[in-house]
Order: structure tokens, then C-alpha cells, then sequence
């Protein structure tokens, strides 16, 4: 093999193999979400939310994409927000727990699971301050090879 066609095969697997095993997911969740308050006060909803979920190399990032700010988001990637973070994912789910500090010098804790068999998500969130959220549900992938635009 002549040094310009090795060259041209390094370039085009070059980036092929430093990318690794990228995944980035859509999921349709459809979640049934309890809030406890303080106060005593609890409230129960169901909500739909989208979540991203973005792996590459060792970095994971679980994130809920619509605008209502519901829910919070899970990362193993390191920023002077996070406080720790736990990854307890394997081949059959995604697990993650993050403590971040917030702008008000708070540390909330986030933890989402996801069964990537049956779909099924688990999500809590213990805010300082004493709010609670807890919501089970399931999710779908959403197919993003198909436009509807």
C-alpha cells in the first residue's frame, strides 16, 4: 500500500474511531409526577416530556428538552455546577444521579433511570429547600430518521 492511499484510509477513519460509540437518543416520556412540599402539601400530576439522551465515550448526558422546566437533568460530565455524580448505568439501563449547586449557592439532587428494554423511567429530584418530585412512567424512542417536514 503506497503511503498517500494509507494516508487517505487514516484520514477517513480518523474520525470514525476517535468518536467511539456515540449515541444521541429522543425519547417521548409520558410520567406520572408527584410533587411534596415543605409544607406537607402534595400535588400529582401527568406530565409528557422529551428527553435527549447523549453518550459518548464515558460522558453521559440525560436532559429534559421542552420549555415547562419540570424536571432537571443528569450528566457525568464534569463542571464547577456539579457537586458529584453517581453512574450506575450498564449494557440494559442508563442510571444517574448528579448533585449540582444552583445560582443561589443551593445543592439540588437530580436522579433519572431508564430501562432500556421496557422503556420505563424513574425520576427523582430533592430540592434544598424541602420540595420533592417523584414520577414513574414510560418512554418511546422517537424515530428521528423520519421528517415530517
Amino acid at each position: 500500500m503506497n503511503t498517500k492511499r494509507f494516508i487517505a484510509i487514516c484520514a477517513f477513519l480518523l474520525p470514525i474511531v476517535c468518536t467511539g460509540q456515540n449515541i444521541d437518543i429522543k425519547l417521548d416520556c409520558q410520567l406520572s409526577l408527584t410533587k411534596q412540599f415543605k409544607s406537607g402539601t402534595v400535588t400529582k400530576e401527568t406530565i409528557n416530556e422529551i428527553f435527549e439522551v447523549v453518550q459518548y465515550n464515558e460522558a453521559i448526558v440525560i436532559r429534559a428538552t421542552s420549555n415547562t422546566g419540570n424536571l432537571g437533568s443528569v450528566t457525568t460530565v464534569k463542571n464547577p455546577d456539579i457537586l458529584s455524580f453517581s453512574n450506575t448505568s450498564d449494557k440494559n439501563r442508563w442510571s444517574l444521579e448528579t448533585v449540582f449547586k444552583t445560582q443561589n449557592g443551593y445543592s439540588n439532587k437530580v436522579s433519572i433511570s431508564i430501562d432500556r428494554n421496557t422503556g420505563s423511567i424513574f425520576y427523582t429530584a430533592n430540592y434544598e429547600g424541602g420540595v420533592i418530585d417523584e414520577g414513574k412512567g414510560t418512554c418511546k424512542k422517537i424515530d428521528t430518521t423520519k421528517k415530517l417536514f
